[in-house]
C-alpha cells in the first residue's frame, strides 16, 4: 500500500479559506507517515529465524556473537529431574569436547524444575542476554507455548532434543530434533506391514488427542501399504463395559498397535493376557523403561516399543568411545536422553567450528540438513528436516531386556542366521 498527496482533492470552499494553510500540509504529512508505517509493517516477515524467504537467504543485519552462550532450560529438580540430568550430562560432555578444540562457547544452565513462572523468568534472562545464541530446552508443552512469544520477539530459537509434541509445529521459535508424535504411527504401520504381510494388524485407540495422532497416522500409512487393519476404540473406563476385549479376542490379531498412553495401554495388555491373548503388542516411545519394569514386567517377551537408536545399539568405534567417555565422566550408562543431548550439542558444534555466527544463523544451519543424503549423522541415528521444517529421524523397534532397551533383530537377518545354524531348516521363533 502506498499513500501520496492527491492532486484530485477539491479546493476548499471560500468560507474555509481562512483556515491556516499549514494545517492542510500537516494533515497530508501525517497521512504520509501513517502510510509509510503501514507499508513497513506489512512487509515484516514472521518466520523461523534465519530461514530462507522466497527461496533466497535473508540478509542478516545482526552482527555475529563473538562469545556465544548456549542456554539450557532443563528440569534439574522436581519430578522430571532424571530426564533433565541425563540431557544435561550428554550436552555437557559434547560441550567439553567442543571447548577442547579451542572454540569459544559457554554453557548457561537454568533449572526449569520449579514451575512455569520461574521457567519463564529464566527464559527472559536468557533471551535478553545478547550473548545467548540458542536455547536447548526440555519442558512441558504448556511452558513452551508460554515462552513462544518471548522467543519470537528476541529472534531466539529453542532446540528440543526430545520434544515430539505435534503442537510444536505451530511455533517458528521451536525446532524439535526427533520425529513428531503424528509421524510415529506411520513408522508403526510400516513395521506392522513388514511383520504381518497380508495378515490383519489391530489398532486400539481412545479419545485423547495423543491417541488420535498415533491412530490416524497409523491408518494413513497402513492404507498406503495395503495393510489390512482392524480398529477398536476403548477408553480406560469403558474398556470392559463396551466389550472391546472380547471383540479383539474374537479377531485374534497377531499384532496390536497400542495408540495411546502407557498407563492406558498397560490395562489393555493385562486384560487381554488374562483372557488368553498370545499375540504381540507394538507401543509408542512414551513407554519408558521404568514404567515397563513397574507395570509390564510379565509381558516383556511380546512387548515391542518404537524408539530412536540408543548408544548401546551399535559397536561402531564412535559409539564405543562415547560410551567409555560417558561412563568415566558420570559413572553411569548413557541412556537415550543423554545420547540425544550429546547429538544436539555436537551438531551445534559443527556450526560453531565455522566461525562466529548469530541467532538467525542457527535456524538456517539446522534446516540446511534437508534430505536423507544430507542428514546429520549422530549417535542416535540420522536426522534431517523436510520442506516444512519437520524433523525426520527413523525409529527402531526395541524390546526391554536386563534393564535397558535393545534393538529387535530384523526378520530377514534372523531367518538367515537360523537357517545357517540349522542347515537350511528354519522356523520363525515368534
Amino acid at each position: 500500500m502506498k499513500i501520496a498527496p492527491s492532486s484530485r482533492r477539491k479546493p476548499p470552499r471560500k468560507r474555509e479559506q481562512t483556515r491556516p494553510k499549514f494545517l492542510i500540509g500537516a494533515v497530508i504529512c501525517f497521512l504520509l507517515l501513517i502510510g509509510s508505517l503501514f507499508v513497513w509493517l506489512s512487509r515484516e516477515d514472521h518466520h523461523r529465524p534465519g530461514t530462507p524467504v522466497n527461496g533466497e537467504q535473508e540478509v542478516e543485519a545482526e552482527p555475529p556473537i563473538a562469545n556465544p552462550r548456549i542456554a539450557l532450560l532443563l528440569p534439574l529438580t522436581g519430578p522430571f529431574q532424571t530426564e533433565g540430568q541425563l540431557l544435561h550430562q550428554g550436552i555437557e560432555l559434547a560441550w567439553k569436547e567442543i571447548k577442547k578444540k579451542g572454540i569459544p562457547v559457554e554453557l548457561a544452565v537454568g533449572d526449569a524444575g520449579s514451575g512455569s513462572r520461574e521457567t519463564l523468568r529464566l527464559a527472559e534472562e536468557m533471551a535478553h542476554n545478547p550473548d545467548t545464541l540458542v536455547i536447548i530446552a526440555h519442558l512441558p508443552i504448556a511452558s513452551l507455548i508460554e515462552m513462544a512469544p518471548l522467543l519470537e520477539r528476541n529472534n531466539l530459537l529453542a532446540l528440543l532434543p526430545a520434544g515430539s509434541h505435534q503442537q510444536l509445529t505451530q511455533y517458528e521459535s521451536f525446532l524439535p530434533l526427533v520425529c513428531l508424535d503424528g509421524e510415529e504411527g506411520a513408522y508403526a504401520a510400516t513395521v506392522a506391514a513388514h511383520w504381518e504381510g497380508t495378515r490383519t494388524a489391530a489398532v486400539v485407540h481412545n479419545s485423547s488427542i495423543y491417541s488420535e495422532l498415533l491412530y490416524e497416522s497409523f491408518l494413513r500409512r497402513a492404507q498406503e501399504l495395503h495393510l489390512t487393519t482392524a480398529e477398536f476404540v476403548s477408553d480406560a473406563d469403558g474398556l470392559f463395559a463396551d466389550g472391546a476385549i472380547d471383540e479383539i479376542l474374537k479377531l485374534d490379531p497377531p499384532l496390536i498397535w497400542l495408540a495411546g498412553s502407557p498407563f492406558w495401554g498397560a490395562e489393555i495388555i493385562r486384560a487381554l493376557a488374562e483372557k488368553g491373548y498370545t499375540g504381540r503388542f507394538l507401543a509408542p516411545r512414551s513407554y519408558t523403561g521404568a514404567l515397563i519394569e513397574d507395570l509390564l514386567g510379565d509381558y516383556l517377551d511380546r512387548l515391542f516399543v518404537m524408539r530412536s537408536a540408543l548408544v548401546a545399539d551399535d559397536e561402531a568405534e564412535p559409539v564405543k568411545q562415547f560410551r567409555e567417555r560417558f561412563r568415566e565422566e558420570y559413572w553411569r550408562e548413557p541412556q537415550r536422553l543423554a545420547v540425544l543431548g550429546y547429538d544436539a550439542m555436537s551438531w551445534l558444534g559443527e556450526l560453531l567450528e565455522r566461525g562466529p555466527t548469530n541467532r538467525s544463523g542457527v535456524g538456517a544451519f539446522f534446516l540446511s540438513f534437508n534430505n536423507p543424503l544430507n542428514a546429520y549423522k549422530g549417535l542416535a541415528g540420522p536426522v534431517y528436516f523436510d520442506s516444512d521444517g519437520k524433523p525426520e529421524r527413523p525409529l527402531r523397534v526395541m524390546t526391554f531386556r536386563d534393564g535397558r532397551f535393545v534393538p529387535v533383530e530384523p526378520e530377514e537377518n534372523r531367518s538367515k542366521r537360523l537357517s545357517s545354524a540349522s542347515g537350511g531348516n528354519s522356523t520363525d521363533p515368534r
